[in-house]
Parts: C-alpha cells; structure tokens; sequence
C-alpha cells in the first residue's frame, strides 16, 4: 500500500441532522501508483474524487480488498477525466477501501478525496439509483450517437428518401 504525500485533512463534520459525516483530504499520487483509505463506518456513502492536477480514477473494494484497475479487482470505479463520484450503497461489505490511482498520462495527480457518510440510510440498491441527487445526469443524445433506426425521423431524409424511392420505382 502505497500512501503519498498528505497535504490537508479535515476533520469529521456532522450536519443539522446529525447523520452525515464529511472527510476532506488533499493528497497527491504519482504516476501509476495507487494510494489507499479504509472505511469502517456502516452507512450510504458518497465517495467525490476532484482533480486539482492530472487525472486521478476512483476504485472502491469491499470486505478489505484493496482495489486496482483490474476487471474483478474493485466493486465500484469510476475513472472520468474530471470529477469521479461513486455510490457506495448501504449493504457494502465494510471495511471498504478507497483505492485513488494516478493516471499514467501525468506525472503525478493532485486530489481532493471527499467522504460523505449517511449512517441513517436504508435504501436499496434500485432506490439509490433512482432517487440520489449526487449522482443524477442529464445525458444530451447527440447525433453522432443516434442509430441507425432514426435515420428517417427526420422530415427532410423522410421526404429526401420517397422520392429517390419514386424516382428508382420509374426508372426500373
């Protein structure tokens, strides 16, 4: 396990409520190295992985296991090149391991690794995913993603398209 240079932490906050704990930590991982944290707390957890410098991936283990890049070898990644943010749902097996690995393609990262522990929590899976604000995102369809089948939604190819239809109909 390999744990760099610890710049900042911040302390425990509780909310209002009382039930969300935040963890604020700003650390710096070099190139192709992984840097780990254990959770033990029970609880929903929201896991916020900023990038000040470089690119920093996000993979989380459970029960203990330190996660790495490898298919099979994290329960939950999330490797963007900007903000990463993993759900870590109630029923995880704790102690989980926040694996934050620094991206090849710079020489090292710089990070901002937020904790948000929700201990009241008791939503399933499926209600995680359809009721988290942290994690919504609107998704923009755009055209180079659309298929085939929608070629002729359009007016213009619907109309372009009967006539050739028309025209290759006369001729034959």
């Amino acid at each position: 396990m390999l744990l760099l240079s610890l710049l900042c932490l911040v302390n425990a906050i509780t909310n209002l409520e009382g039930h969300v704990v935040v963890d604020k930590i700003l650390a710096t991982i070099e190139s192709g190295q992984f840097s780990y944290y254990t959770l033990n707390k029970p609880g929903r957890v929201v896991i916020t992985l900023i990038p000040k410098e470089g690119d920093p991936d996000l993979y989380i283990g459970e029960n203990g296991i330190e996660p790495d890049y490898s298919i099979g070898n994290h329960s939950y990644q999330s490797t963007s090149c900007g903000i990463d943010r993993v759900v870590v749902p109630v029923i995880a097996i704790r102690p989980v391991v926040i694996g934050v690995y620094g991206h090849p393609s710079h020489e090292k990262s710089i990070y901002e690794l937020q904790v948000k522990i929700d201990q009241d929590a008791t939503e399933t899976d499926s209600e995680l995913l359809l009721d988290d604000e942290d994690m919504r995102t609107d998704f923009v369809e755009t055209d180079a993603y659309r298929g085939a089948s929608n070629f002729h939604e359009s007016p213009l190819l619907n109309f372009l398209s009967t006539v050739m239809s028309i025209i290759i109909d006369v001729l034959l």
